[in-house]
């Protein structure tokens, strides 16, 4: 028989690139960053290409209680 691990339940990330900052809901921080990478580039279409080639570590991510 599978058995199938339950997710932990989806979290409220706000992650800060530079000035700008979005709130996205996420499982992980990774996860939040691969979230906030696309919203970011909606809201910045000009950036795009920098947002999506920045590291991680530029990310400031903080979990919302």
């Amino acid at each position: 028989m599978i058995r199938y691990l339950p997710e932990p339940p989806a979290a409220y990330y706000e992650v800060r690139l530079g000035h700008a900052s979005v709130v996205v809901v996420g499982h992980s921080e990774a996860e939040a960053i691969r979230a906030a990478r696309l919203r970011l580039s909606d809201e910045m279409p000009r950036l795009w290409d920098l947002i999506h080639r920045l590291d991680a570590s530029r990310f400031h991510v903080q979990r919302q209680t």
